[in-house]
């Protein structure tokens, strides 16, 4: 996630978004989707699909957020 920071700084953001979807999977396949951890990876990349125009993949990766987080919030 770091090197993915980086280089959104750097405003090269589909290297961000690929990196950040590696994170993710990485982060689901170890953690799950209600660790806190992998909700903070999907709201990053759910940003940077935003910032590339990628409105539907964003759309999705935030009902999933929300999902989680009503999971683990019990809500």
């Amino acid at each position: 996630a770091k090197l993915a920071e980086a280089w959104s700084k750097l405003g090269r953001y589909n290297e961000a978004e690929r990196e950040m979807e590696t994170a993710l999977d990485l982060c689901t396949r170890c953690f799950g989707l209600k660790h806190a951890t992998t909700i903070e990876v999907m709201v990053e990349l759910a940003d940077a699909y935003a910032f590339l125009g990628k409105f539907d993949e964003t759309a999705l990766l935030e009902h999933k957020i929300m999902e989680s987080t009503r999971e683990i919030l019990g809500s």
